[in-house]
């Protein structure tokens, strides 16, 4: 995901070198680069997504056997007091949100960190006094 991220920042880098021209190059070889930096951001997001995906459908399937094991052991007054069906609505609920909800918010809130990290570092990188490598040529 921070790799996905960098190479996001760096496609808009790229881009200010190829309006500056800074490299030198012809402009082919910059829409080859920049076509490059595009393929390796989407199939990096790709991978982060895929595999948060997987992830988050593995622990779904955890919690959820661990919630049927301890509800299967219960105490026979634990099922005589819970009717059958109102069971089957907190574990129909329950999954959904456990499929749905945490994943997407565990998903949201690495995107969010990614997002973070590589901004802090593109700044480091433009502004070196933001992250005290400045060194004063005095």
């Amino acid at each position: 995901l921070i790799v996905s991220q960098i190479a996001g920042i760096f496609t808009g880098v790229w881009l200010s070198w190829w309006v500056d021209n800074t490299l030198g190059w012809d402009n082919r070889a910059y829409i080859v680069g920049y076509i490059l930096l595009g393929v390796v951001q989407s199939v990096l997001a790709w991978v982060y997504l895929s595999q948060a995906s997987f992830t988050g459908l593995r622990a779904s399937d955890n919690l959820f056997k661990t919630a049927l094991s301890s509800v299967l052991y219960a105490p026979m007054s634990f099922h005589t007091a819970n009717p059958v069906g109102r069971l089957m609505n907190l574990f129909s609920s329950d999954v959904n949100q456990l499929d749905n909800g945490v994943s997407g918010s565990v998903q949201a809130f690495f995107v969010l960190v990614g997002i973070a990290f590589s901004t802090f570092l593109l700044i480091s990188v433009q502004f070196p006094l933001v992250s005290g490598t400045y060194q004063s040529e005095v």
